[in-house]
């Protein structure tokens, strides 16, 4: 079915573009499974906030009043935490909602004509709960097992995607403290993994970089040009990761020097809040 192929890129867009959810929801929708509306409830633990991550066809109000407060008379987002992750199915019906949910049908259900939701659990853990519901109208038919198995099919791409969401948003919010506080103190930040994959370069970073023939980004991993200097600034970073505390406890730096250039880039090495990761902090006078 290349419309499911579609559908596949397009929620993989929507990881790194969150306004992108909208279009994998109308293709969901219209295109897969004649549908009137998706929607993906995310209820965080940690921050105690259940909100809608994005949508297709809910009116906005619907939306605004979900994050407000009437999230927590979602009977559909309840009964889906007790479904396993990543299992699909047919969760509300609303002949039943009406006689077991009353309030949830009054509140919810009938007013956004919400007939049958199907449902897919996409993470389940003490940190968060994610779940896709499906709606189709009080006169529409219930989804079948063919339409469920298509909902069942996504959900890996659908877990990749939102979890590459959720760090994309903490790394934008991490930007945005960094550049708080370090645009009074012209300090570049990098974060590398142990892998040696660069994990974030703020933009005074990447200015830094982009001035410095040094040093340069390949392939996602830091270069200096000069070998010796690269060595001694590979073992700074693995002395930085060393499950040595007392060694962890340090800050390592080191001077980065060029033949172009009258003053080295600093760059100062320090274990970051993220398990198996290190900071770098540069510094160009």
């Amino acid at each position: 079915m290349q419309s499911l192929t579609d559908l596949v890129g397009e929620i993989y867009e929507a990881a790194y573009n969150p306004g992108h959810w909208a279009e994998v929801f109308r293709i969901l929708c219209v295109d897969v499974l004649n549908a009137k509306s998706a929607a993906i409830m995310v209820d965080d633990y940690q921050l105690g906030t259940r909100t809608i991550l994005g949508h297709y066809g809910l009116p906005k109000m619907a939306e605004i009043t979900y994050n407000l407060g009437l999230a927590r008379y979602d009977y559909a987002f309840k009964l889906q935490e007790k479904v396993p992750e990543g299992l699909a199915s047919q969760i509300i019906d609303h002949r039943e909602a009406r006689i077991t949910a009353p309030m949830y049908y009054r509140m919810i259900l009938k007013p956004v004509d919400l007939g049958y939701i199907a449902g897919l659990t996409i993470f389940r853990n003490q940190e968060w709960h994610a779940g896709l519901g499906v709606h189709r109208g009080f006169a529409a038919q219930p989804f079948g097992q063919s339409e469920i198995g298509i909902i069942q099919q996504l959900f890996p791409h659908l877990q990749r995607a939102i979890r590459i969401h959720k760090e994309f948003s903490r790394l934008r919010a991490r930007e945005q403290t960094l550049q708080d506080a370090m645009s009074r103190l012209a300090l570049g930040v990098i974060e590398v993994n142990m892998d040696g994959q660069l994990r974030y370069c703020s933009e005074m970073a990447q200015r830094m970089l982009d001035q410095h023939p040094g040093v340069t980004i390949s392939e996602g991993r830091l270069r200096v040009c000069d070998s010796a200097q690269h060595k001694a600034l590979l073992e700074l970073i693995d002395e930085a990761l060393a499950d040595i505390p007392e060694r962890r406890k340090r800050n390592l730096a080191m001077g980065i020097e060029h033949g172009d250039r009258a003053h080295p880039l600093v760059v100062m090495v320090a274990p970051a809040a993220t398990p198996g990761a290190v900071n770098l902090y540069l510094s160009d006078p």
